[in-house]
């Protein structure tokens, strides 16, 4: 009959060092899911409010395509301001980054999308806005006559 060799006391006081530190990771994840439940909520929060805050400016559709693919919707955009060139300053509909986009004038009468301002290659995607309001498109046209 075998029996088991009593555990000395190092090896004792090393297995209770592991379980408390287990209890701790159990805590400290409990903390962090709560922290992201609330950050979750306060990006919710935020992106909320500034699509609240971008009600009052005009929209624009932002689209794309490229040589292979047919046009897709990518969302709303919101206009800032409109260059002397007649250049549409944009960015995206209720985003809370400052990342700012360019899109100049149609070069025709017949055409009424304003193209992105960005260097492109052959493979690269076209962006352009269409559904932009009208007294933009007639700015962009005086200017440019």
């Amino acid at each position: 009959m075998k029996t088991t060799p009593k555990e000395s006391q190092e090896v004792s006081e090393a297995r209770d060092l592991v379980e408390y530190f287990n209890s701790r990771i159990k805590e400290v994840q409990g903390q962090l899911q709560r922290l992201h439940d609330a950050h979750r909520q306060a990006q919710k929060e935020l992106s909320e409010a500034l699509v609240k805050a971008d009600e009052h400016l005009p929209k624009a559709t932002l689209w794309t395509s490229s040589r292979f693919n047919f046009p897709k919707k990518l969302g709303k955009v919101v206009i800032l301001r409109q260059t002397p060139k007649g250049q549409l300053v944009c960015r995206l509909a209720g985003s809370s980054n400052k990342v700012e986009m360019r899109f100049r004038p149609p070069k025709h009468e017949w055409d009424d999308k304003f193209y992105s301002t960005e260097k492109r290659n052959l493979r690269s995607w076209n962006k352009y806005l269409l559904d932009v309001p009208k007294e933009y498109t007639k700015a962009a046209r005086k200017q440019n006559t």
